[in-house]
């Protein structure tokens, strides 16, 4: 399964290292916006890390705000693919770099197996956050084969 995922920023604030607020913008929409009162919404932003590692490479502005604050600007300048294993290992990859430690796809693999070990986010996880981006009006599409298909036309959308 790839994605393809239509330009949008992020914006992330920080207070002396610690998020204060992550939100996801298209045009002048705020699209998905966590605070400290919308803890609840942080693994949705989990899930999306895999595009935030994209938008940093293609464009990253850091401005000090002064007082301990910071603010990061990550633009997603084109449309990328990703792989459903890059959404699942985004977040595990983030975790072990703030801890120190080095992870990657095939040791994460390995673990799962010879723990018999779930996985944190599923699948269905993965496509259930794409179709918020859907719905909030973000161009997802998935290529099966050789077709590219409208995520809203191979998916039930009104689930979620």
């Amino acid at each position: 399964m790839c994605s393809l995922i239509n330009l949008f920023s992020l914006v992330l604030t920080y207070h002396y290292g610690y998020l204060e607020r992550y939100s996801i913008e298209t045009g002048n929409r705020v699209i998905l916006k966590i605070t400290s009162s919308t803890k609840d919404r942080i693994p949705i932003g989990m899930v999306l890390e895999a595009i935030q590692d994209s938008a940093s490479n293609h464009n990253q502005e850091i401005k000090n705000l002064g007082l301990g604050r910071t603010l990061i600007i990550e633009n997603l300048m084109e449309n990328c693919k990703f792989n459903l294993s890059h959404f699942l290992i985004a977040p595990i990859s983030h975790i072990m770099s703030d801890v120190g430690m080095t992870y990657d796809f095939s040791t994460y693999i390995t673990e799962i197996v010879d723990t018999k070990s779930k996985t944190p986010f599923s699948e269905n996880t993965v496509l259930f956050v794409l179709g918020l981006l859907c719905k909030s009006g973000v161009k997802v599409y998935e290529s099966k084969g050789k077709n590219i298909y409208d995520f809203q036309e191979i998916y039930d959308l009104s689930v979620i």
